[in-house]
Formats: C-alpha cells, sequence, structure tokens
C-alpha cells in the first residue's frame, strides 16, 4: 500500500488530493457509525472505575506519546501552500477546521471506547471494531462494517503523510538544507526524487513489525520537538522581525506561550516515559532508543554544518520562489 501511493503520488497532485479527500470522508462516516452504534451503549461505570488513573500521574503522562498520535502530522497541511489558490486564506481555513474535526473525533471516540469497556485495562488491536463487538457480538455485521471502513482512515493518514514528506523534502532540499537533486520536479511537475527516497526508508522501515512502537515513538519526539522549535522560532521572529507581514493573527503572546508549555510539558513526558524506555533492534542488536536519536541527529548535524550550511539559498529566494509558485 505505501509503494501503491507513492506511485499515486508520482502521477499528480490533483489525483493524490482527491484520493485523500474520499478517504477522509469514509473515515469520518465510519466514525459517524461507531458513535451512532455505540453512544447508547455507553456506560458510566466503564470509564470512572479502578483502571481510570492507572500509575496516577506518571500513567497520565506516559499515555502522552499516544494522544499526540491523535493530532500528529496535521501540520503537513502546510506543505500545501505552493499548491492551494489562495495559500493566506485556504491553509488557515483547512488548519482550522481540520483541528476542530480532530477534536470532536478525539473526544468522541474516547468516551465511546471507553464507555463500551475500552478503558479496563484489556489490550486491543484494533479497539474500535472490539468495543462495537463487546456490545453487538463478534458475528454482528457492525464491528465487521467498522472494521473496513477503518482502514480508509489508516489509507487517510498514510496518504497525508506522504503528501507531506514529499514537499517538505522538496523544500528543504531546494533550500539547500538536503541534497540538490531531492527538489528535482518531474514533467508533471511533482518531486519524483522527493517522494521516492524519504519512501523507500519508510517501506523498510513499515517491512519491520520490530519497529513499530520505535517508530511511533520516534515519530511522534520528532514531531513535539519540531513544534518546540516552531514556536521559539515564533517568538525570535516577533522580536527580529517586528515588520514582517503576519495575515494570520494568534493572540500573541498567550496562545504561542500556552503552546510552548504545553510543547515542552510533551516533550518532556516523550523522553522520561517513553524514549528511556524503548530499546530498538538493529541488525538483531538491541540499543537503546535514546542512542539511536542520539546517532540520527549528530549525522544530520554533521551533515549540515559540512555540507547543507554551504549550499544554503538567501532567504530572499525562497520568497521570490513562492511568489512565483502563487502567481502560476
Amino acid at each position: 500500500m505505501f509503494v501503491f501511493f507513492i506511485l499515486v503520488n508520482l502521477i499528480g497532485v490533483k489525483g493524490a488530493a482527491l484520493i485523500e479527500l474520499v478517504a477522509t470522508i469514509l473515515a469520518l462516516i465510519g466514525l459517524s457509525i461507531y458513535y451512532v452504534a455505540g453512544l447508547p451503549h455507553v456506560q458510566s461505570a466503564n470509564i470512572f472505575n479502578e483502571h481510570s488513573f492507572i500509575g496516577g500521574a506518571t500513567g497520565f503522562m506516559a499515555a502522552i506519546p499516544f494522544a499526540i498520535w491523535l493530532f500528529l502530522a496535521i501540520e503537513g497541511g502546510a506543505m500545501a501552500a505552493e499548491e492551494v489558490e489562495n495559500p493566506r486564506r485556504d491553509i488557515p481555513k483547512g488548519f482550522i477546521s481540520g483541528i476542530i474535526t480532530l477534536g470532536i473525533a478525539t473526544v468522541f471516540t474516547l468516551l465511546v471506547t471507553a464507555g463500551l469497556g475500552g478503558g479496563t485495562g484489556a489490550p486491543a488491536d484494533y479497539p474500535l471494531p472490539q468495543a462495537l463487538a463487546s456490545v453487538y457480538g463478534d458475528t454482528h455485521y457492525l464491528p465487521k462494517l467498522l472494521a473496513v471502513i477503518g482502514l480508509f482512515g489508516l489509507i487517510a493518514s498514510l496518504h497525508g503523510i506522504i503528501i507531506g514528506y514529499s514537499r517538505q523534502t522538496y523544500a528543504l532540499a531546494r533550500a539547500g538544507y538536503f541534497p540538490r537533486f531531492l527538489s528535482r520536479l518531474s514533467n508533471r511537475g511533482i518531486p519524483h526524487w522527493g517522494l521516492i527516497v524519504p519512501g523507500t526508508i519508510g517501506v523498510i522501515c513499515a517491512g519491520s513489525a520490530t519497529f513499530a512502537d520505535a517508530l511511533i515513538i520516534i515519530s511522534v519526539f520528532g514531531a513535539v520537538l519540531m513544534y518546540c522549535l516552531s514556536l521559539l522560532s515564533l517568538f525570535v521572529l516577533r522580536r527580529k522581525e517586528p515588520n514582517m507581514d503576519r495575515p494570520f493573527k494568534v493572540m500573541y503572546p498567550i496562545v504561542p506561550g500556552i503552546a510552548l508549555a504545553l510543547g515542552f510539558f510533551s516533550l518532556f513526558c516523550v523522553i522520561k516515559y517513553s524514549i528511556l524506555t524503548t530499546n530498538l533492534p538493529i541488525f538483531g542488536v538491541e540499543i537503546s532508543l535514546l542512542s539511536a536519536i542520539v546517532i540520527i541527529f549528530t549525522l544530520s548535524i554533521l551533515y549540515y554544518f559540512l555540507v547543507g550550511s554551504k549550499n544554503l539559498r538567501p532567504l530572499s529566494d525562497e520568497f521570490e520562489t513562492k511568489d512565483e509558485s502563487a502567481s502560476a
């Protein structure tokens, strides 16, 4: 499936965007079915019991990395800035509507799943169909239907990340941070190498079930670290470039300050309760996940100082390129 959607993206962004839209709508339909079928059977005793706060504050903080997964990669929407008609209007609308949709879906998903007995501490590989099966039975059509439709949620997530990573790779390569060949465009205007090279790494990693838990933690760590660095950059830019055009208002500094505090708290939870307690199997040898992350970042920093920093494009060129893309 990973390879298939990489090929779809190589054909063109319009087809890829259409598939993403259809998969997302079907996934939301599946969630709606789940809520309608499950809400009448929610029992408060399943939510508020001895399993509600396993481990107290420690258990709460240990769950943070998996809670973040519910919203992970929504920032990838920014990667479409050069491919929409009016980025200043369309990107904020997309972000706000997406966050509201995710927020509503998160509340109902957790409420129904826990209310049907999913919060009793029993492990579940596919918790939503299993939660419905606990009420309707394993042979009922609703759990089976939800399991099938639920696959579209995975497709939407995977496909959205493919679109995001390809544009991120392209943008970084064009700016000089990555090798230049990753910014080359095909005849269809697709960053083909930006799709293929990271995609190959992703396919290899996805092919190893033993990497699953570690990959989730690495993904969350990378995302939260990026959020914190982005917010710190916001404060730096406000000080260094007070007159920069800022069409989107963020109630500075209150909202960014709250976001940064939550970001640091989440980063602490990810490091203390996930990274420091997880090992990563590499070529039959288990190393600590912290060691793997340190190696990755060390190699990245070395590449930047030895190669990338010597090839950076002036920031003015970046803005000119974006303006030309927007005009086109």
